[in-house]
């Protein structure tokens, strides 16, 4: 059968145009069969049919009847190319997204430089608290309603279409052919977040008859071609391949921000574990050269070690403290150093402890205490071995008093 909006044919069983989506009529209209000219009376005759035309199609219209039709007579379907497809729509909504990000940015940063300036003025009675609530309200409203706005109004307006579906030749309408209306249009934006749980409703439109996303189901609304054409394909291509390299930096920007922390941090493990191994190493040959000579080696050279030549840290002795410090010179570590602290037990064995500055507690070494906490340690030690004197000394002191004592009483008898 014929489609009484297009013209376009259709099967037989089919209910709606498969070109313009507008409603056929029954097959019995579509199909009439003439009455025997007895079986009816001239009072009960059934509507003349319309005149086919050279090609059988009944529907057929004028080219004047086109050309009014051209003008978008309210109620009337107008014919289209076919549904939009996927990546069309995807190339027009890439377009539309960076024309509206281009405003929105704009107008955030406006507002955040008001209330910059209102806060280095004092704004009046205006408190940061109060300034800071009312710029994150702005913000907000700004980033809602003028896509909003955009979308509802353009879709809505005469064009039936936004700034990227014009450029793509595309445009939003009823499945019957009409403009949608203010309200619709706002609920078929606002639908656009269901559509965005997992990309589900995006990603099914490529499948429904109607090429239609979530949003588009539920709002009752097609998004067609306005000419055969299409519209501009290599704008579309275009379009594909520019959204295509912005999810490629995307991705690229995401796997960055894992991947360089992630390598500074083996960066710093390396040098750290690297610099821990060699203070060992040198610590071994100092306390053989003490044991030996019984005093510091002037440098690690006159104890017998030589220093590998690591990259991202230094190795020094300090001949007057005996401690061996290795000092990091790589940016990550840069400022920060490990000590290896030496001291004798009571047994006058040389003892080693490591100490670390400028580095965070959780990266240093096993064995290794921060030279804070190192220092908080020998202090409380020597505190208490102040004390333990002072006590001894006091317990001695009534007996110092009490030998002169009894030295004289022995002597006078």
């Amino acid at each position: 059968m014929f489609c009484p909006h297009c013209g376009q044919q259709n099967d037989d069983q089919s209910r709606f145009c498969n070109r313009c989506g507008g409603k056929l009529p029954s097959a019995s209209l579509s199909n009439p069969v003439a009455a025997p000219a007895d079986a009816v009376s001239s009072d009960t005759a059934s509507p003349a049919v319309p005149a086919a035309d050279a090609s059988g199609n009944p529907y057929a219209i004028s080219a004047g009847v086109a050309q009014t039709r051209a003008g978008n007579l309210p109620g009337e379907a107008e014919p289209h190319g076919g549904y939009a497809g996927f990546w069309e729509r995807f190339a027009a909504h890439f377009l539309d997204n960076f024309l509206i990000s281009i405003v929105v940015y704009g107008l955030i940063f406006v507002i955040l430089l008001v209330i910059g300036v209102g806060v280095s003025a004092d704004a009046g009675n205006f408190s940061e608290d109060s300034l800071g609530i009312a710029g994150l309200l702005a913000i907000v409203a700004v980033a809602i309603v003028i896509p909003w706005l955009y979308f509802a109004l353009m879709e809505s307006g005469e064009g039936r279409a936004t700034l990227g579906k014009r450029a793509l030749g595309l445009a939003v309408q009823r499945q019957d052919g009409e403009r949608i209306g203010f309200g619709r249009a706002t609920g078929r934006h606002f639908s656009k977040m269901l559509s965005s749980i997992m990309m589900i409703g995006y990603l099914m439109q490529p499948f429904t008859a109607r090429k239609q996303a979530l949003h588009d189901l539920i709002t009752d609304v097609v998004v067609v071609r306005q000419r055969k054409d299409g519209g501009n394909k290599a704008l579309v291509w275009v379009m594909i391949g520019i959204g295509v390299f912005f999810v490629l930096i995307a991705v690229i920007g995401i796997l960055a921000a894992i991947a360089i922390p992630a390598f500074v941090e083996y960066q710093q493990k390396a040098a750290l574990k690297g610099a821990m191994s060699e203070l060992r190493n040198a610590s071994v040959a100092v306390t053989s050269y003490y044991e030996s000579h019984e005093e510091v080696p002037a440098s690690l050279a006159d104890a017998g070690y030589s220093p590998l030549k690591a990259e991202g840290y230094t190795l020094e002795l300090d001949p007057d403290t005996g401690i061996l410090t290795a000092s990091f010179t790589k940016s990550s570590l840069i400022g920060s150093k490990l000590e290896y602290v030496p001291s004798l037990d009571d047994d006058g064995n040389v003892q080693w402890q490591c100490e670390g500055s400028e580095i965070p507690e959780a990266k240093l070494p096993a064995g290794c205490v921060d030279v804070k906490v190192a220092d908080a340690r020998r202090a409380a030690d020597e505190e208490a071995r102040s004390q333990t004197e002072s006590d001894a000394a006091a317990e001695e002191e009534p007996y110092m008093e009490q030998a002169p004592e009894a030295s004289e009483a022995a002597a006078a008898q």
